[in-house]
């Protein structure tokens, strides 16, 4: 059983993450990964970074790293929740966009959050294999997906 403290430790840190995705860094690594679908290269989010100095931006991608914001891999960003440029049981795309694909369930709700616009979900019940679709906005799931 995991203490009151233990609890209010998580809870810290899970704010201290979702303030951290809330950053223009991590906005613009967001974007970057719906335009492209694939690892973003950290020259480029570097580069894009002009105003800040090139060892803060790396120091930053590290931190943000070791707190579970962004998924470093080599001298790239594959992930950064929700979104992942590997592939998953969990497909996404907003309108007009192509498909891209979330960590897991919750974080393909959250894609529509993200992108500030409606999002089609495509995924498969795990129990009998039937495909799923349905679209979620910022509210949550739409009334299709009952």
């Amino acid at each position: 059983m995991r203490t009151a403290d233990a609890l209010m430790a998580e809870s810290a840190r899970h704010r201290a993450r979702r303030a951290a995705r809330e950053t223009p860094l991590v906005r613009r690594i967001l974007r970057a990964l719906v335009a492209r679908g694939e690892p973003v290269a950290v020259r480029d989010i570097v580069a894009a970074s002009g105003d800040y100095p090139d060892e803060l931006i790396y120091d930053a991608l590290v931190s943000l790293d070791d707190e579970g914001v962004i998924s470093l891999w080599g001298q790239h960003i594959d992930s950064a929740p929700p979104l992942c440029t590997r592939p998953t049981d969990f497909a996404v795309r907003g309108p007009g966009a192509a498909w891209r694909y979330a960590g897991g369930a919750v974080e393909a709700l959250g894609v529509a959050v993200v992108l500030g616009d409606p999002a089609e979900i495509r995924s498969y019940c795990h129990d009998c294999n039937e495909p799923l679709r349905f679209s979620a906005g910022s509210h949550g799931p739409d009334a299709d997906a009952a």
